[in-house]
């Protein structure tokens, strides 16, 4: 399964939640895994990838559209961002 796609954060007060309490997230990775099964693997990391990263979504590709979707949504100011 290769990368598909890297996201940098740039903004250095964004924060995220892992297994060990809240950190600075720093990137973060999306394989389609459609090859093994029909997932998208989307891996938050504060530092270089290593293994197990702290925050791991593993999405149907229905799911992974829907999250896209709101995504974009709250971040354009749309007031209701519930997708369905």
């Amino acid at each position: 399964m290769s990368l598909d796609a890297q996201v940098q954060f740039s903004n250095k007060d964004n924060k995220a939640r892992g297994r060990n309490g809240w950190f600075t997230p720093h990137h973060s990775l999306i394989w389609d895994s459609s090859v093994i099964e029909d997932l998208i693997f989307i891996e938050v990391s504060s530092r270089r990838p290593a293994g197990s990263e702290p925050i791991q979504l593993h999405l149907s590709r229905e799911d992974a559209l829907k999250f896209g979707e709101a995504i974009v949504k709250v971040a354009k100011g749309v007031q209701s961002a519930e997708v369905s």
